[in-house]
């Protein structure tokens, strides 16, 4: 988001050569994401990792009853999810930690990201939904799910992925954030329901020449 709002802030970092500082809080949330990971490929519940120690950046942090709580509300939120597709008969593919590339726009820099959480509903060999669930653990700011610039760029990799050949998704690609640590309007978890015209369409229109920009040798400084 911050490159896209300021397209010379790309060069400038670079000229800065600027020392990666860790930061309790963001390796807070990398362990946090870790003990989702385990959650959802084990089928654990999260009290079980109470106690436990994980490290990250140099930072050592207990899984307290508090993390437990806020990553079971997630993890309650992707199991119902999938029971309910089940029920009406869908087949549900659940995918963590999914690469989501962008190379295939073949602009320097704009690679892609991982998305914690895919969920792919599945009406036999045809893909009816797709879901890009993303955990925040964070409590200062709660995220907005409409238009998030990472989540369609995260949905963006994954439509994109030879699985779908690329065929359309006709019911829709949903977008979730799952934030329970923060208050918002809508919720502590919250989703917004796109299609892939709308993501092609914000690829075409507000990402390719945003990220054209950032290599500019002039490119525009904004502050935000």
């Amino acid at each position: 988001k911050r490159w896209m709002t300021c397209p010379g802030s790309v060069a400038l970092e670079e000229s800065l050569n600027l020392e990666y500082v860790p930061n309790k809080y963001a390796a807070e949330g990398t362990v946090a994401h870790e003990v989702h990971e385990k959650c959802l490929l084990g089928k654990q519940r999260a009290e079980e990792h109470l106690g436990q120690i994980f490290e990250s950046d140099g930072f050592k942090f207990k899984v307290t009853q508090e993390m437990a709580d806020a990553l079971q509300e997630s993890l309650d939120y992707i199991w119902e999810r999938i029971e309910e597709a089940e029920d009406f008969g869908y087949r549900v593919e659940l995918l963590v930690e999914v690469r989501c590339s962008l190379k295939h726009l073949g602009i320097p820099g704009l690679d892609g990201g991982t998305s914690d959480v895919v969920l792919i509903f599945w009406n036999d060999d045809v893909a009816c939904e797709v879901e890009i669930v993303d955990y925040k653990h964070g409590q200062g700011v709660a995220v907005d799910v409409i238009d998030n610039t990472q989540a369609l760029c995260y949905a963006d990799g994954v439509i994109s992925l030879s699985k779908f050949n690329g065929h359309g998704i006709h019911e829709g690609v949903k977008i979730t954030i799952s934030q329970p640590r923060a208050h918002h309007p809508d919720g502590r978890i919250r989703s917004w329901d796109t299609d892939k015209d709308h993501i092609m369409n914000w690829e075409e229109d507000e990402l390719i020449p945003k990220a054209k920009a950032t290599l500019e040798d002039e490119a525009e400084i904004v502050p935000s």
